[in-house]
Order: structure tokens, then C-alpha cells, then sequence
């Protein structure tokens, strides 16, 4: 726990955050505000970067207060984080030098981002700005967060690491504790959803930080005690297991076995998870047979996988609209825009929401070619982490399945991405984690 007594006035001010925005969403932009100037003025670049993750994580949280004995959300965490992003970019380029030398992560997704530029000349006018908006804010994350990696690990070295996976310990103690004293406020049509807006997103959650803490521990074994994993495993899966996430379960075990797999031989693993993509149609034909075999039909909410049609509807209505144009898309945001321009039509034939793809929503947005060069900037990160350690193509591996579900990967300010962005960052800088003090391990 000296991580906690040594960045004791950070977690404080999480909290302040936190009461700040059950007053006040206006109060709590000030707050956060004032503590980034604060943070700044003593250099803390370290707890700039968690903080930032920390507002990104609580922007779609569903905290409230008591009114006349019903809960009224109050959420000022939205707007923090973008004022958050602002001062983070400016108080980079004012302390230029003191980045140096500067991350040259996001060279390769610079032709994905050319393509977005230009996918906004085909944006609906209505949408245009928060197009834009939205292409600027995705670009900043893959520029700036690597920045505030590397200088967070000059000024504190694996100690920002630590400090992370304690903020996710924070984040996921709070939500259980209020499980426990007031339920309401963190269940959401019967399931847990913790600090998150709803099931499925403290699912990517803990998806997300289970990914960021297993590769922690197997790149710097010393890192953590023994009874620090224990607590953290089992405040994750104990989330896990209350929110009930489908999704989130299957990715992990996914994890789980490329991770073995891929020890063996990364092009065998590669292989065998080609034959898994294959074979899911008929696992998906056959899932409510095959949960009712387990006897787990009740917590897998079999009713609710016959009603899976819903996200097929979406796929066909993404495809429909895909095949019209396939190699360019409409910008940032297009996908947002067609679904909820079509909502009356989609909710009559059984569907919410929106394309639940991130790969869907990449190719309405930016077309094929912004799609593959997306997956070949994305992908070809984490192939050259693997080559430092292997099961990282594990990890790869488990953030595709979850994305063919879940479109998080093409939004920039939400907990996930950002998360994704900082361990790939650690895991490509030599800097970090140096090639040469590891064994190479090729990938075949």
C-alpha cells in the first residue's frame, strides 16, 4: 500500500472530483480545472495522465443523489474531461522540452487519420463539427497520451504503472461498496453496472484493466505483491461476475487460452483463433442449447440471447448502408447519425442503440480503406509489443472479439481505448521496456 501513502493528496482529490459532481456538474469542471493547474504547477505530470483516465472512466458513470426519495443522476464528468484533454495538449506543447524526445506512437496511424480528414467531406452537415470534433479529439488521444506515458515513467518509473492499476482498485472498491450500501444507484434492469453507465460497460471495464494489469505482471513480475493480486483479481472477477457481461467473460477466457497457445507458437495461436471466428456461427445458432447443457441458463439471461437479433438487425442495417459506398465513409460520428435518424424504424424491428461493432462503425465512418488502415496501425503495435512478449497477441486477440460487439474502439475519450493506448505505449518503448534486456521472440 505505499503506492497509496506515496500519491495519497491524487486519490483525495478523485474523491473531490467525485463529491464535486454530485453538487454540480459546473462545480466540478471547475474543480477539475483548478487541480490540473495545481497538478501542473508541481509538475505532476504522472497524476495528469491518471487523472484524465480516471474523468474518462467516470464520464459515463451513473452516481446520483437522494430527491424526495428518488435518484437523480448528476454527471459533471463529461466536461471535465474534454476541459481536461485541452490543458493536457496545451501544457504539452508549453513543456515541449521537457517531453523530449517525443513518442513516436502515432506515426503509424497518421494515413488512418488522413483518411478520417477526408471521410469528412462526406459528413452530413448537421454532424460536420462534431465530426470533426471527434477526428481531432481521437487523434490528440494517440499523440498526447504516449507523451504523458513516457515523461510519467522519466519522473516515476514503474510507479505510474502502479498508480494506474490502483486508480482501476478505487474505481472498482467504490462500485461494490456501494453495491452493498446502496444498490440501486449501481444496478441497472437487475444487473451490476458499478461506476459505469451500464452492464456492458463495466464489463470493457474490467476487460480492459484485466488486460493492463495480467501483461504488467508478466513484463515486470516484481512489480506487485503477491496479496495486491489477490485483492485485485478479486475485486475484477467479483465485478465480473455481478455484471454478468457475456461479452467481457468470453473475451477474457479467450485471453486465457491464446495466452497458452500463443506460448507455444504465436502463428499456431493465430491459427486456431481464425478457426474460432469461423466456427461461431454455429456457436451463436446453438448458444441457448449449449447454456441450458451448462445449467446456467439463468445468470447467461437465456431470454435475452433469443433476443439477440437485435444486434443482427444493426449489422444488416451498418451493411446496407456500408454497400452503398464501401471504400470511403461519412466521417466520425456518421454511424451515431444514421442509426438515430432511422431509431423509430430500427426500435419497431427490435433494436437499440447503435452498430455494436467497432469494426462496423470504423467502415461506415472512414469506409474500407479507413478501416484496414486502422487494423493495420492497431495490429501492427501490437505485434511489435510481441516482440518483447508474445502473449501479447493474447491480449490482441481478446480486444477484437470484444470489438466485434462493442463499438468502443472507435470512440477516443472513453476508459477503454485510453487504457489500450498507455499499455501499448509501455510495451513499444525501448525506453520502457527495452528490447535488448528481453528475449526476442519471433512470431511463428
Amino acid at each position: 500500500m505505499a503506492i497509496v501513502a506515496k500519491y495519497r493528496h491524487f486519490f483525495l482529490l478523485l474523491i473531490i472530483w467525485i463529491g464535486a459532481s454530485l453538487v454540480s456538474g459546473p462545480l466540478n469542471i471547475t474543480v477539475v480545472v483548478l487541480s490540473m493547474f495545481l497538478l501542473k504547477a508541481k509538475n505532476r505530470y504522472t497524476e495528469m495522465i491518471a487523472g484524465l483516465w480516471f474523468l474518462c472512466t467516470m464520464s459515463d458513470n451513473a452516481l446520483g443523489k437522494f430527491s424526495h426519495g428518488q435518484i437523480v443522476t448528476v454527471n459533471g464528468f463529461d466536461g471535465a474531461k474534454y476541459a481536461c484533454m485541452i490543458l493536457l495538449v496545451i501544457f504539452l506543447f508549453f513543456d515541449i522540452r521537457k517531453f523530449s524526445p517525443l513518442s513516436k506512437f502515432y506515426s503509424r496511424f497518421v494515413p488512418f487519420f488522413v483518411v478520417a480528414l477526408y471521410c469528412l467531406l462526406y459528413a452530413p452537415y448537421s454532424i460536420f463539427i462534431e465530426s470533426f470534433s471527434k477526428t481531432l479529439s481521437y487523434f490528440i488521444l494517440i499523440y498526447m497520451v504516449p507523451n504523458y506515458v513516457n515523461k510519467s515513467y522519466r519522473d516515476d518509473g514503474l510507479d505510474f504503472l502502479k498508480l494506474l492499476i490502483y486508480v482501476a482498485i478505487f474505481v472498482l472498491s467504490f462500485g461494490l461498496l456501494l453495491k452493498v450500501t446502496l444498490p440501486d444507484l449501481v444496478t441497472f434492469d437487475e444487473r451490476y453496472r458499478g461506476l459505469m453507465g451500464n452492464p456492458n460497460g463495466m464489463g470493457l471495464y474490467c476487460l480492459t484493466v484485466f488486460l493492463l494489469f495480467a501483461l504488467t505482471t508478466l513484463s515486470f513480475p516484481e512489480l506487485f505483491s503477491r496479496w495486491e493480486k489477490i485483492l485485485f483479481y478479486l475485486l475484477l472477477f467479483g465485478s465480473v461476475f455481478l455484471c454478468g457481461s457475456r461479452n467481457t467473460i468470453v473475451a477474457i477466457l479467450v485471453y486465457i487460452m491464446f495466452s497458452y497457445l500463443t506460448s507455444l507458437s504465436t502463428f499456431f495461436g493465430f491459427i486456431v483463433f481464425l478457426l474460432v471466428v469461423s466456427a461461431y456461427g454455429y456457436i451463436d445458432a446453438h448458444i441457448v442449447d449449449i447454456v441450458k447443457s451448462l445449467g446456467l441458463e439463468n445468470y447467461f439471461r437465456v431470454g435475452s440471447l433469443n433476443d439477440a437479433a437485435g444486434r443482427y438487425i444493426a449489422w444488416q442495417f451498418a451493411w446496407d448502408h456500408i454497400s452503398s459506398n464501401i471504400f470511403l465513409g461519412h466521417g466520425f460520428e456518421y454511424t451515431d447519425y444514421v442509426f438515430h435518424t432511422n431509431q423509430d424504424a430500427l426500435n419497431a424491428l427490435g433494436h437499440n442503440g447503435n452498430a455494436h461493432s467497432s469494426f462496423l462503425t470504423f467502415w461506415l465512418d472512414t469506409g474500407l480503406i479507413g478501416l484496414l488502415l486502422f487494423l493495420y496501425a492497431f495490429i501492427g503495435t501490437f505485434l511489435v509489443a510481441a516482440r518483447r512478449n508474445k502473449v501479447v497477441v493474447a491480449a490482441l486477440f481478446a480486444i477484437l472479439f470484444s470489438a466485434v460487439f462493442e463499438s468502443y474502439l472507435t470512440a477516443s475519450l472513453n476508459p477503454f481505448t485510453c487504457i489500450i493506448v498507455i499499455f501499448l505505449t509501455v510495451l513499444t518503448n525501448d525506453e520502457i521496456f527495452p528490447l535488448e534486456a528481453t528475449t526476442v521472440i519471433p512470431l511463428h
